[in-house]
């Protein structure tokens, strides 16, 4: 996960020092950092709670800063609102692609990311444009939109150069990713 936000990190810092606008990969490699990146340290966080157990119910333990952490999973743009940009934008792909370029997609690495979207595509084609119809389908097929969000994922972290980020380690988050602090009773 490091080596891909680093990955699109150095597209993005390329397109700031070049005055460019992001194209619309670069869009969704962000979109696909945000939602993984959240997704992986919430994980962390909560094996981490029931690992060290009670602790994590003390007081200036940092576990009293969770709900922050949650936030962000909907804060600058809704991770679920992100897969299905994501989402919409495959199924977008389809219709330019048009059902032969798509079909021929089933055969390359990325098959099952088009035939989750063609399936998709189908069961939502016969809302059209009718917001109340398109409503129900969505939210009778909203697996298989996040689904198809998380193959895209997939696909982006897969085909993302990776790298390094350009700034070390903070020196004084070091210490509290590697040790345990074996004195933290002197410090309540």
């Amino acid at each position: 996960m490091i080596a891909y936000t680093a990955g699109v990190e150095k597209r993005l810092n390329h397109c700031l020092a070049n005055d460019l606008i992001p194209d619309a990969d670069l869009v969704d490699a962000i979109a696909v950092c945000k939602i993984r990146c959240i997704d992986v340290a919430l994980q962390r966080c909560h094996a981490l709670r029931l690992e060290v157990g009670s602790y994590a119910l003390m007081h200036d333990t940092g576990f009293e800063l969770m709900d922050m952490l949650l936030t962000c999973k909907f804060a600058e743009g809704d991770s679920r609102i992100l897969q299905m940009k994501l989402c919409r934008d495959r199924l977008k792909r389809i219709k330019k692609d048009g059902i032969p370029g798509t079909v021929a997609q089933f055969f390359g690495p990325d098959g099952a990311e088009a035939r989750a979207a063609l399936a998709l595509a189908q069961k939502l084609a016969p809302a059209g444009r009718n917001l109340k119809k398109m409503q129900i389908a969505m939210d009778s097929n909203w697996a298989e939109i996040y689904a198809l969000s998380r193959l895209i994922e997939e696909r982006h972290m897969r085909d993302q150069a990776t790298s390094n980020f350009k700034e070390p380690i903070v020196q004084r988050l070091k210490a509290a990713s590697t040790t345990y602090d074996n004195d933290w009773k002197k410090k309540i």
